[in-house]
């Protein structure tokens, strides 16, 4: 997403028997950029990249993601937010593909 208009930015179009995940590890996005996927991007080395390159997302973590509340935010008032939370991944594994608070 443009960070600026909050449109789309590009779109890329493959056969359908590509796997969407390959193609977002091959895209570098500009600091600020803001992406949108669904739990078939669970890549915990790709959210420790796109953090470190100040690159924001939005996703729902598999069901089974270890994680801990590390940190709580206030959530605005009139919205459809139920949480804002900083996280942080307690799998070794995971962890060590993404180091990062995520929030």
């Amino acid at each position: 997403m443009d960070p600026d208009g909050y449109l789309p930015n590009f779109a890329w179009i493959t056969e359908g028997k590509v796997a969407d995940i390959q193609i977002a590890r091959q895209i570098l996005f500009p600091p600020g950029t803001i992406v949108v996927d669904d739990r078939a991007y669970n890549d915990y080395r790709l959210f420790g990249r796109w953090t470190s390159q100040k690159v924001y997302f939005v996703t729902k973590l598999k069901e089974n993601a270890p994680y801990e509340v590390i940190g709580e935010r206030e959530v605005p008032q009139n919205r459809n937010i139920l949480k804002d939370q900083l996280i942080q991944f307690t799998d070794p594994a995971s962890r060590e593909r993404c180091p990062y608070p995520l929030g």
